[in-house]
């Protein structure tokens, strides 16, 4: 594969112009007793940019479809914490945008009526990589992400962060500023806020490390990920849901790490709960 320069994508790319924003959502029953709320949120990279735009395949689809098979959701299967439940996931994402820019767009949608009423139980986002291409400082771009998350924060969503991939573009000092901006996400999410959590999605799908038949095969123009790619992606994140979220007697539990499963969740609200009962007597 030809290699390119960071600054020649920017020029020749154009989704890095700020397009429509592509809003789609997939339930997965009609009136579920209960429903598990998704909101992706993000750039190119979650609206499924590829083929030059002439194709969205965003990696919330098969996000969703493993979500569904995994947690057992709208089936009736016994030992499924997910029996009973169904599953709404919106895809949120604007080509071109840079951090700075989506804070405005999270609040809109935040406060659409659907969202009000009832919040997504946790927002999945992806941003950044415009910004670095175009020369913005790790630290700034970090605090326009905590500023666009403190939205969903505020209404009791919780947050999972993804990390920036790699591209094509070989470039010292963007690779230093990415693994700057991915270190403070990984920090901010596993040592400062509880209620925010991560997936390293750039040691996941490093471009440099593959094969050049993986790449032809996930990779498109070496920014953005083929339909195969995304596929692949949504399946990463899938995955990483399944290992803090719990669906379980009307309600939707995260766990933190240390605690293995849904019945150590249960056992620490049993606890809590007592004490609480304990103390108001």
């Amino acid at each position: 594969m030809m290699e390119h320069s960071f600054d020649a994508y920017i020029k020749s790319d154009t989704s890095l112009a700020p397009q429509p924003a592509q809003i789609t959502s997939s339930n997965d029953a009609l009136n579920p007793k209960n429903r598990f709320k998704i909101l992706c949120f993000g750039d190119s990279l979650t609206e499924g940019y590829t083929q030059w735009g002439s194709v969205m395949a965003p990696y919330s689809t098969e996000m969703r479809r493993v979500l569904v098979e995994k947690l057992g959701i709208g089936k009736e299967a016994d030992g499924k914490y997910g029996e009973g439940w169904g599953l709404e996931v919106e895809t949120e994402g604007v080509s071109g945008e840079e951090v700075r820019e989506m804070r405005g767009r999270m609040e809109r949608v935040c406060s659409s009526p659907s969202n009000t009423a009832h919040p997504p139980h946790l927002i999945i986002f992806l941003g950044g990589t415009n910004d670095l291409g175009r020369g913005r400082r790790p630290i700034d771009i970090f605090n326009d992400i905590l500023g666009v998350i403190s939205t969903p924060l505020s209404k009791g969503s919780r947050i999972l962060l993804l990390t920036i991939p790699e591209c094509a573009a070989k470039n010292a000092g963007l690779n230093f500023r990415r693994n700057e901006l991915n270190d403070m996400l990984k920090n901010y999410a596993q040592e400062i806020n509880e209620d925010v959590y991560v997936f390293d999605l750039y040691e996941k799908i490093k471009y440099h490390d593959m094969s050049e038949e993986d790449r032809n095969e996930y990779w498109d123009d070496g920014l953005h990920l083929t339909a195969a790619g995304y596929k692949m992606m949504g399946k990463m994140v899938a995955k990483r849901v399944t290992e803090f979220v719990c669906l379980k007697e009307g309600e939707v539990s995260f766990r933190r790490p240390g605690e293995n499963d849904c019945e150590a969740i249960e056992k620490v609200k049993g606890q809590q709960e007592a004490e609480a009962l304990k103390g108001g007597e």
